[in-house]
């Protein structure tokens, strides 16, 4: 499975990955990317599993990301990370194509949980 992270962040790019690997992702591929293009570019050349987005970036959102990836035929599970826990936020992710909203700061135990349904199976 590949999964990835794009945060302008690169300590959330870590915690992210960091808390991935604790909650069941150990063997999976992990890519990064630093802007809502960065991401895009990897989406086409890597072709992730499961993408896990912040909303915050300068350029270009989350939102952005999320609405052209749909636009271009992104069908994988795209999970929006953000520090903003407001119904309306979390309303606008959904509808715009978002598997899920964790909100930042999360746990492990509440990323965790929004990841569940995607953990990959263990032989």
């Amino acid at each position: 499975m590949r999964i990835l992270i794009v945060d302008d962040s690169r300590a959330a790019l870590a915690v992210v990955e960091r808390t991935l690997r604790i909650v069941g992702f150990a063997d999976c591929e992990i890519v990064k990317a630093q802007s809502a293009t960065d991401a895009l570019k990897a989406v086409a050349d890597q072709m992730p599993d499961l993408v896990l987005c912040d909303i915050n970036m300068p350029v270009v959102s989350g939102f952005g990301f999320l609405r052209a990836f749909r636009e271009r035929g992104g069908k994988v599970p795209v999970g929006i990370l953000t520090s903003d826990s407001s119904p309306t936020v979390r309303d606008q992710a959904l509808k715009a194509g978002a598997a899920f909203v964790a909100t930042k700061p999360f746990t492990v135990d509440s990323l965790g949980r929004a990841l569940a349904p995607y953990v990959p199976n263990k032989p």
